[in-house]
């Protein structure tokens, strides 16, 4: 394979918590996965890392328990349907988006607007031009992700965060957004990266699933055992704790509803925290022991017992992923350390201790500096920055990143003779509907 692009393909459609960084996510497939490979991420996100394995020459599947995220993950492996998407953004531009606000209520369940009643009602209408476009399966895709980042951009969230915070009073007054400029400007984007030439086409997809029941789902879509290579960035903590990845993709998700075609849709939308790891408290009270080395907080408060409820989870599915994998197949995770509790959970440490219970051996460890973050390096309760590092109730977040490669044992669990038989598939189409 020749040197891999800087970027992977639409890196920018749709903006998403905790996303891993686009150089990083090459720099992995660049070394790490080969031509051929069959690449697992069971914490899809937007899909940065199957696009960087596909440019790479391998396929992937993706698994999340957002349908938002999976959508976004499909949309970049579409190729192809450029001409059907131009055609569309011409027959909008024709359109004239009405410009009162008459007959817009509150969203179901929704204390507060969200949107000026005019924006409302432009979403609205853009909605029904979808619709009546009918757009073959991969160009509808495409459309509803760039609907996502469009609901996000002319909405009144705060744009600086991920908790689902509103704009001041004096910022949502002053706000002037025009739907269907948002829309065309961000789908003229993605029509001109769909130009570019490429070499490998785009053999991924991400499906809607709970990675901590990983070989089920794989099962259910078809997919042959064993994987080659997994490669993830995972979430570092619950949704409650951490970054709050149903909020404003709920809020998105509720705007779409209506638009007819795509079954991911048709999910329910309101448990998207709660399916998150973490967001159930399933361990009933039972002694969950944490190493101090690990974290030092009390798992007798409320967030010690997420804490607890979130590393049982993942060890789940840290036992599926070795099940799936080949004998001496590669593990890549891309972790951090952060602060819960008034103390650091060392995620890096307990991944290394989690895996190597397993048989896997750790073959390269590494670290690198966030150079770039949505949120500040410091903040205080509440999720408020700080300016000042001396401020005394700030509490540090993540700075570093650590890579951690693994290889998985020689002789896999009971199971392993059923994963070398191909499983049929149910699904003929790349992209899940």
């Amino acid at each position: 394979m020749g040197k891999l692009a800087k970027n992977t393909r639409l890196n920018l459609i749709m903006p998403y918590p905790a996303m891993i960084a686009d150089e990083l996510a090459v720099a992995i497939a660049q070394k790490h996965i080969h031509p051929g490979d069959l690449v697992l991420d069971p914490f899809v996100g937007t899909g940065r890392i199957l696009a960087a394995a596909a440019q790479a020459g391998a396929s992937g599947v993706g698994i999340d328990v957002n349908p938002l995220a999976v959508i976004v993950t499909n949309a970049k492996s579409v190729s192809g349907g450029q001409r059907r998407l131009r055609d569309f953004a011409l027959e909008l531009t024709r359109k004239r988006f009405p410009a009162d606000s008459s007959g817009i209520r509150l969203l179901m369940g929704r204390r507060v607007e969200w949107f000026h009643p005019r924006t409302h009602r432009q979403i609205d209408y853009l909605k029904g031009q979808i619709n009546r476009a009918k757009l073959p399966r991969a160009a509808l895709t495409v459309v509803v992700a760039v609907f996502f980042a469009t609901i996000r951009e002319v909405s009144y969230c705060r744009k600086d965060q991920w908790k689902l915070h509103r704009l001041s009073k004096a910022s949502r007054n002053a706000q002037r957004v025009d739907v269907k400029q948002t829309f065309l400007r961000r789908l003229s984007q993605v029509i001109n990266s769909f130009e570019v030439p490429t070499h490998n086409l785009y053999k991924f997809r991400a499906v809607i699933g709970d990675s901590k029941r990983l070989s089920h789902v794989l099962s259910d879509q078809g997919v042959k055992f064993p994987i080659d290579c997994v490669v993830t960035s995972p979430p570092y903590g619950d949704s409650k704790s951490t970054v709050q990845y149903g909020g404003i993709s709920q809020l998105c998700l509720e705007m779409a509803k209506g638009i007819l075609g795509l079954k991911a849709l048709d999910y329910c939308i309101s448990g998207i925290d709660a399916n998150c790891l973490g967001g159930k408290m399933s361990l009933d009270g039972k002694l969950y022991a944490i190493p101090k080395r690990i974290w030092a907080g009390d798992l007798c408060t409320s967030i010690g017992k997420r804490v607890a409820q979130y590393l049982d989870d993942m060890r789940s599915v840290c036992e599926q992923i070795v099940r799936v994998l080949k004998a001496n197949g590669k593990i890549v995770f891309v972790v951090a350390r952060r602060n819960v509790g008034g103390a650091t959970l060392n995620l890096d440490l307990w991944f290394r201790s989690e895996f190597e219970k397993l048989g896997c051996t750790l073959i390269e460890w590494t670290t690198r500096e966030i150079k770039r973050k949505l949120t500040p390096y410091l903040v205080v309760p509440k999720a408020r920055s700080v300016s000042c590092e001396t401020e005394m109730s700030a509490v540090p977040t993540m700075r570093k990143e650590y890579i951690l490669v693994f290889s998985s044992p020689n002789h896999l669990t009971r199971a392993s003779a059923n994963f070398e038989r191909p499983i049929p598939s149910r699904r003929q189409s790349r992209l899940p509907q």
